[in-house]
């Protein structure tokens, strides 16, 4: 696979450098994606990390809020050219969004631009559902582990017993090389 091996920010790096240097006449490029807490976060900037996007952060709003892909003139907010943001979503909700400011010069190739970045971002909805998938993985791991922790401690006779399977076979599957369990009066 083409980013098989790289960690979620070199993806995100990676994908976005892609977008803007094969779209061409790109100023800054912003890819946001969501937290599990709803928030969305830079998980790259094109041309890099140093480059102030701050001004692209409204046109992300906007499309995230209207759920579609949206075409700012740049002169709405100060800048040269136009700013296109496109959400990317996943079991209909978006869970990044993408944000370019194309110079003037790319006016008339901004329709293809579009439609390009529309297609591409299939490799963002693609890194999106590994992320979710993992994390469905991971708690469905917790979930046994805390049912088998329950049902040791529901075996055992006496609560001082129940105490120690818990604090057992919770220093077993954390490796933890201490576990205590402390009650309150």
């Amino acid at each position: 696979a083409l980013f098989s091996g790289l960690s979620v920010d070199e993806v995100c790096e990676a994908w976005l450098t892609l977008q803007c240097q094969r779209i061409g006449q790109v100023e800054a490029g912003l890819l946001l994606i969501g937290t599990d807490q709803g928030a969305f976060v830079p998980a790259a900037i094109w041309p890099g990390r140093q480059h102030d996007v701050q001004y692209l952060a409204p046109v992300a709003e906007t499309a995230l809020e209207q759920q579609r892909g949206v075409l700012v003139d740049g002169a709405e907010i100060d800048a040269r050219g136009s700013i296109a943001a496109y959400p990317v979503e996943t079991e209909g909700e978006a869970g990044a969004v993408v944000v370019l400011h194309l110079l003037p010069a790319s006016r008339t190739a901004l329709p293809d631009a579009l439609q390009d970045l529309a297609i591409s971002v299939g490799w963002i909805e693609s890194l999106l559902w590994r992320r979710k998938t993992e994390l469905d993985r991971r708690r469905v791991e917790d979930t046994r582990i805390a049912l088998g922790i329950l049902s040791m401690a529901q075996e055992q006779p006496r609560f001082r017993s129940a105490c120690m399977a818990v604090v057992n076979e919770l220093a077993t599957e954390l490796q933890a090389e201490r576990v205590s369990v402390g009650l309150d009066r």
